[in-house]
């Protein structure tokens, strides 16, 4: 894995450590979900393996898998807050899910879709990624 961007920046994949507020807050405001009910977030989070990122006791960073655990995972939600961009967050987040933890990901097999916040474009990407 890379080295942390920031010396004190975390990344966990440990549920009780998730700021909802911080979650629903970014995503009920972003362009590809704005608006959506926190009981939907709420539902969406228990139900996907997340990511986030901290910086000390700050979460600055998110990101969900969504996946049938054996051959394929969507990757969605993925956010690092305006103070902490720029910085590798979520390079470093990005990294932190798809290396370790995805056997469809180290099959080849996951998927992103993605808008650049920019141009609201859509752009479909393959992650592939060298099994050992």
């Amino acid at each position: 894995m890379t080295d942390a961007p920031t010396t004190d920046l975390t990344i966990t994949t440990e549920q009780s450590r998730l700021d909802m507020d911080v979650i629903h807050g970014f995503l009920a405001r972003s362009y590809w979900a704005a608006g959506i009910p926190r009981k939907t977030v709420e539902r969406a989070v228990r139900h996907s393996l997340c990511f986030d990122a901290f910086d000390g006791r700050e979460q600055v960073g998110f990101a969900r898998v969504v996946s049938d655990h054996a051959t394929y995972a969507y990757i969605s939600d993925v956010f690092v807050l305006d103070s902490h961009r720029g910085r590798g967050v979520g390079k470093w987040l990005m990294a932190a899910i798809v290396i370790p933890s995805c056997r469809a990901c180290a099959a080849g097999r996951c998927s992103r879709e993605t808008r650049t916040a920019s141009t609201g474009n859509t752009a479909s990407a393959r992650l592939a990624i060298q099994s050992a």
